[in-house]
Order: structure tokens, then C-alpha cells, then sequence
């Protein structure tokens, strides 16, 4: 048994567009860094950061349920009911920072506070985008996700290095020009959806409040451990700014998007497919093995790509980015070795949500944050942001090791199964 060409194909499809749209960021990148300092990237950073992190809960983690339903009916009931929590929870996050901007005084939030009102409009497009592409997933439309990808983050990239060429350098362009592609993100997947008439159709708020109760777990215990692990990444650069200046949270958040580039260009990508198939193969039997040879694949791709990336970070990033962004390449040498753990647990961790063992994923979740603001703490008393760095890369090693430990007891692999599967060739892995 193998993952199949369809898999291939569907992996394909969106790593394709990943590939284009982050081949758009590399080619930009050059310039946007000579464009805009470290400082307004920092900035930039802590409030996508406080976007991301408020998100988390505006689905209550529903669009991970979408999947779960064998009956149509069923998963277009949990996709209305998750569309209108994000609805309900972005407009509280409306009237409590309407409220409360005025009296926020917390150093990190100072030179972003004209732009708080914005973020509920920010999480409430980010919302609709995840859920339906979730949705389309699961309808195994990866073409339309393929290509709403490339317009949203190949565009982000180019139409800011071109507002940079006007002459708008400010956090403000930046945050525009975010808020301008989710809305036409937005709009696209809810025509595409429209023509298919899921939104629209007739509501049974019986039926969706059914649905909601049945898979509770997902806002109870999900969405905190979302919540958890968004903010074990996200509340980084929150976290330096509280000890640090923001030329150093802009450095560190340069080299994360950076030196995470494979991570998203093949664990993102290869994430969707793998949680449709991993739906699939809990039902015939086949998880065990194909947990084994995507973890396989995973693991021959990210090896040499970031033993590259440990060797000569700083010289890399030197070269594309310029002398100021040096140090930028010294922290990517540092998280090198977890982003790697991190490629091949990314994906693997849709066990948690297909086997409903949630819980496991909390675990490490919270695991993870608390060693990481160990980290940012002690390198914040020392007033040694590498030190913090250095940390928080041990930290990811660690607590993905244990992660991916748990994955194969509870797919439980053979070591005879994995063996088998790394002496395979990846394109064997894919034929039927």
C-alpha cells in the first residue's frame, strides 16, 4: 500500500503554488529588506502576531471538524456553524478594543496602538479564509486553494515592496496591504462558494446546533490547544519586545520567515492533503502505513536542506538581505535543527484531530510555551537575546521529538515499517 498519485498530485498542486507565491517572496525579499528597516518589521510582527494569536478562537476550531462527517450534510452544518462563531467573536473583539484602546499602556502595543481597531476585521477575514479553505479540502478543490495561495502571499509580497518604491515605508503600508489581500482572499473563496450554493442554502439551526455538540471537543479542548500552539510562536515576538528593542524582534522575526520556508512551502502544503487522507485511511486500516512514508518523505527532504541552512545561515542571509540583516542568518543557524523536527511533525500531528485525541496535542502544546517563555525570560534577565534564541530552538527539538515519539505509538509503527519505509525512493511511495 502507498500514498497514491492522487495524493501526489494534490501535494503537488498546492506545494506548486506555495512554491511560486514564496518564490515571489524570495525574489522580494532582497529589496523589501533594503526597503524597510528591522524596526518597522518588528513592529509589523507584533501585530500579526496579536492577529494570529485572537484567530485561534474565532472558528472555535471547527473548520478541523469539516473533515470528520462521511455525510455532505453533516460537515455543510459545521462549516455555517463556524462561520457564524467567527462573525459573533470578531465583533466582541470590535466592542472590547473600541473600549479598551485608550487605555492600553503596555510597552509592546505602543507604536501599534493607532492600528488595534483593526485587528478584529483582520481575525474576522483570517477566519473565513481558514474555514472555507478547509472546506475546499475536504471537497478536494486543491486547485482553487492552490491559487487563492499565490494571490494572497505572492501578492502581500510584491504589493509591498511596490508601495515601498512610492515611498510609503511605515507598519501602517504594511498592515494595509495585509488587510487589502485577506478581503479579496475572502471574497473569491465566498464566490467560489456561492456557485456551488453550500453557503446559501436553506439553514437548520437545529441541525447545525447538533452538529456543534458533537464535535465540542473541537472549541474545548482544541481551540486552547490551538490557542497554545499559535502563541507558543506568535507571543515570541510579543515576548522580545517586553525585554528588547524592536530592530532586534524585527531581526529574529526576518530570520523565522525565512529559515521556516520549507516548512511552509512542503508541511503546510503536504498538511492539507495528509489530514483528508489521514481521514480516508482511518476508516480502511491503512494510517499506520501512511504516517510512515510521509514521515519518511519528510525527513529525507528536510535533512539536507536545513543542514544547508545550519552551515552557512549567516553567510546566506548576509548575501540576499545585506550586512544588516547578518544576525538575522546567525538565528536561523540556531533554529536550523527544530525547524527540520518541526517539518516532519507539522503534518504528522493531524493524528491528533482525526483519532479525537486532542488532548495529547494540549499536552504538548502547553509544553512547548512554557519552555519557550522559560527561554525569553532567562535571556531577557541576562539582556542576551541570543541566549533566548539559543533556547528556544532547544526547546522546539525537544518537545517535537516527543511529539513525533507519540505518533508512532499511536499509529503504532513497527520499526520494520519504518525501516521499509526510508529505504524506499519518495516517487515508490506515491505509485498505487
Amino acid at each position: 500500500m502507498s500514498l497514491g498519485k492522487d495524493f501526489f498530485f494534490n501535494v503537488f498542486k498546492i506545494a506548486g503554488s506555495t512554491t511560486i507565491a514564496q518564490g515571489v517572496g524570495i525574489l522580494t525579499i532582497p529589496i523589501f529588506s533594503r526597503l524597510f528597516t528591522p524596526e518597522i518589521v518588528g513592529q509589523y510582527a507584533i501585530f500579526t502576531s496579536l492577529v494570529g494569536i485572537l484567530a485561534v478562537f474565532g472558528s472555535g476550531r471547527y473548520e478541523l471538524a469539516l473533515m470528520l462527517p462521511q455525510e455532505k450534510k453533516r460537515a455543510m452544518n459545521i462549516l455555517k456553524g463556524a462561520l457564524g462563531i467567527a462573525f459573533i467573536w470578531s465583533f466582541l473583539l470590535l466592542l472590547i478594543i473600541s473600549f479598551c484602546r485608550d487605555i492600553i499602556q503596555i510597552k509592546s502595543f505602543t507604536n501599534i496602538r493607532p492600528y488595534l481597531i483593526l485587528i478584529p476585521f483582520a481575525v474576522f477575514l483570517t477566519c473565513y479564509n481558514r474555514i472555507l479553505l478547509y472546506w475546499f479540502n475536504r471537497e478536494k478543490r486543491f486547485g482553487t486553494n492552490a491559487l487563492l495561495n499565490i494571490l494572497n502571499s505572492g501578492g502581500t509580497k510584491i504589493a509591498n515592496v511596490g508601495v515601498g518604491f512610492i515611498g510609503w515605508i511605515s507598519v501602517s503600508t504594511l498592515i494595509f496591504v495585509n488587510l487589502i489581500m485577506l478581503i479579496c482572499e475572502c471574497i473569491l473563496r465566498l464566490i467560489a462558494c456561492r456557485k456551488t450554493n453550500v453557503i446559501w442554502t436553506e439553514f437548520s439551526y437545529k441541525e447545525i446546533k447538533e452538529e456543534l455538540i458533537r464535535y465540542k471537543k473541537f472549541p474545548l479542548l482544541d481551540s486552547w490547544n490551538g490557542l497554545l500552539d499559535t502563541a507558543s510562536l506568535l507571543i515570541v515576538p510579543i515576548m522580545l519586545s517586553c525585554y528588547f528593542s524592536d530592530v532586534d524582534v524585527g531581526l529574529y522575526s526576518q530570520s523565522l520567515t525565512l529559515v521556516q520556508l520549507p516548512v511552509v512551502l512542503i508541511a503546510s502544503a503536504l498538511g492539507q492533503v495528509f489530514f483528508q487522507r489521514l481521514s480516508e485511511a482511518k476508516y480502511t486500516g491503512e494510517m499506520r502505513q501512511v504516517i510512515a512514508d510521509t514521515f519518511a518523505i519528510l525527513l529525507q527532504i528536510g535533512i539536507p536542506v536545513f543542514l544547508v541552512i545550519f552551515l552557512w545561515g549567516k553567510e546566506i542571509f548576509t548575501f540576499f538581505l545585506g550586512e544588516r540583516w547578518a544576525m538575522s542568518g546567525t538565528y536561523a543557524e540556531i533554529l536550523a535543527p527544530w525547524c527540520c523536527l518541526k517539518l516532519c511533525f507539522s503534518p504528522l500531528s493531524s493524528i491528533f484531530s482525526v483519532l479525537e485525541r486532542q488532548g495529547i496535542a494540549l499536552f504538548l502544546t502547553i509544553t512547548i510555551i512554557l519552555t519557550r517563555v522559560i527561554a525569553i525570560v532567562i535571556g531577557g534577565v541576562y539582556n542576551n537575546i541570543y541566549l533566548s534564541i539559543l533556547l528556544f530552538g532547544i526547546s522546539g527539538v525537544l518537545v517535537n521529538l516527543l511529539g513525533l515519539l507519540i505518533i508512532m505509538l499511536l499509529s503504532k509503527q513497527k520499526y520494520s515499517n519504518l525501516l521499509d519505509a526510508f529505504c524506499k525512493s519518495p516517487l515508490s511511495i506515491f505509485r498505487k
